[in-house]
C-alpha cells in the first residue's frame, strides 16, 4: 500500500512541480521528448535518466521526494483507511483525499495543503473540460478518472496537468 501511495505522489509531486518550476524542463527535452505524455511516461523517462539529470533537476526532485516522504508518512493511516479502494494514478488517490479532507487527521491535514492546492489548480484550469467530458462525476476522484479517460480531447492546460500526474 506505501508504495502505490508513494508512486501517486512522488508522481504528482515530483513531475507536476518539476514542470512547473521548469526545473526540469530542459532534461525533459533531451531525454524525453520523444515521450507521449499520459500514464507517467514523461515522469518514468525522469526517473531512468535520474543519473544524468541536471543538477537543478536533480536538486529539485530531491526535495520534492522529500516533501512526498513526509506526506506519506503522515497520510499513511487515513489514505489506508479512507481511501483503501481507490486505484493509484491519474490523481485519483489526491482526489480521494481532497473528498474526505474534513476526516484527515490533524498531521495529514497539515501535509495536505500541497496537494489540495495542486488539486485546486488542476480544477481551475480543467473546468472546462470538466462540464464538457464529466459532467455526471460527482466526487473529485470520479472527475479526475473521467479527465483521465478523455485525455485526446482536453485542452492543452488540462492535459498538461493530467500529463504530470497519471
Amino acid at each position: 500500500m506505501k508504495l502505490q501511495l508513494a508512486a501517486v505522489f512522488a508522481v504528482t509531486m515530483l513531475s507536476a512541480a518539476a514542470h512547473a518550476a521548469n526545473a526540469c524542463k530542459d532534461d525533459v527535452a533531451k531525454f524525453c521528448a520523444t515521450e507521449k505524455p499520459g500514464e507517467g511516461r514523461v515522469a518514468m523517462c525522469l526517473k531512468a535518466h535520474e543519473a544524468e539529470l541536471s543538477a537543478g533537476c536533480k536538486a529539485h526532485e530531491a526535495e520534492m521526494k522529500a516533501k512526498m516522504e513526509e506526506w506519506t508518512e503522515a497520510c499513511k493511516a487515513d489514505r489506508d483507511t479512507l481511501c483503501k479502494d481507490v486505484q493509484a494514478g491519474g490523481g485519483r488517490v489526491a482526489a480521494c483525499m481532497h473528498d474526505n479532507e474534513a476526516k484527515l487527521a490533524k498531521p495529514c491535514k497539515a501535509k495536505f495543503g500541497h496537494v489540495k492546492k495542486h488539486m485546486e489548480q488542476i480544477h481551475k484550469d480543467c473546468a472546462a473540460d470538466m462540464k464538457a467530458h464529466c459532467a455526471a462525476s460527482k466526487t473529485h476522484a470520479e472527475k479526475m478518472t473521467c479527465l483521465g479517460q478523455n485525455m485526446d480531447a482536453l485542452q492543452p492546460a488540462c492535459k498538461e496537468h493530467l500529463d504530470n500526474i497519471q
